[in-house]
């Protein structure tokens, strides 16, 4: 019983550092942002997710639709399914591929142990301006997606780590305020790679087949809690 009790405080407890590493990573994406629009109104969600593609955790700062960041990740590592290799950045602005509305980019780093997916961080976050009809994506006389803004299916943003110019150039060239997009560009990669640094020390701490076992027992935790109606969801 003691032994068991204690196998619990220490799931609780690598759980506890992953919900931290994903909050403090949320709080310095707020810092870098330099629109003002998620430094202000925190329109951005960051998240740790698993090799299937759960939820091992997610922060939604502000109201905008951002619900749809596992949506995106999954039909983005969908697109390249068997082309996902250390190092590589997938981003994508897809409403038609898991995304809502056409300005907001998801962006995630596949983080590997011993050549295996493991957790990994994906931040999605409503961009400032690409391109469309109107400045900020939004046009209340809009008819047709066209007006919004250029469809932007799953592309590697960095391939084995290596900055690729014609996609940054794509995106940046897109925007009434390339700087300000090709800043807050910086500022999401910045903040996945130290989330990516957070979990492979926390997987170097505790070991892997731990804080897997922690994530894998706290999905379960929360499904149960969900089914029983102990957990209330407030509209």
């Amino acid at each position: 019983m003691a032994e068991a009790t204690a196998d619990r405080i220490e799931q609780q407890t690598i759980y506890g550092e992953i919900a931290a590493l994903n909050r403090h990573s949320g709080d310095r994406l707020r810092r870098a942002f330099r629109s003002s629009d998620k430094a202000e109104n925190r329109m951005f969600a960051a998240a740790v997710l698993t090799a299937r593609l759960e939820l091992a955790h997610q922060i939604r700062f502000g109201n905008a639709p951002l619900c749809a960041l596992r949506a995106s990740v999954r039909r983005a590592f969908g697109v390249f399914a068997r082309d996902i290799a250390e190092g590589d950045v997938i981003v994508t602005a897809d409403p038609y591929a898991g995304g809502t509305a056409g300005q907001a980019l998801t962006m995630a780093i596949p983080v590997f142990v011993n050549g295996q997916l493991t957790l990994f961080p994906a931040i999605r976050a409503q961009l400032a301006d690409s391109e469309g009809e109107l400045a900020g994506g939004f046009n209340p006389a809009a008819y047709e997606w066209w007006q919004e803004r250029v469809r932007m299916t799953p592309v590697k943003l960095f391939a084995g780590g290596k900055l690729q110019p014609n996609v940054f150039r794509f995106l940046t060239a897109s925007s009434r305020t390339p700087d300000w997009l090709g800043a807050d560009l910086e500022a999401m990669h910045s903040c996945c790679r130290e989330a990516q640094r957070s979990i492979l020390n926390l997987i170097r701490q505790y070991g892997q087949e731990k804080v897997l076992q922690a994530v894998d027992g706290m999905i379960r935790n929360t499904e149960q809690a969900c089914r029983s109606g102990d957990i209330k969801v407030k509209y």
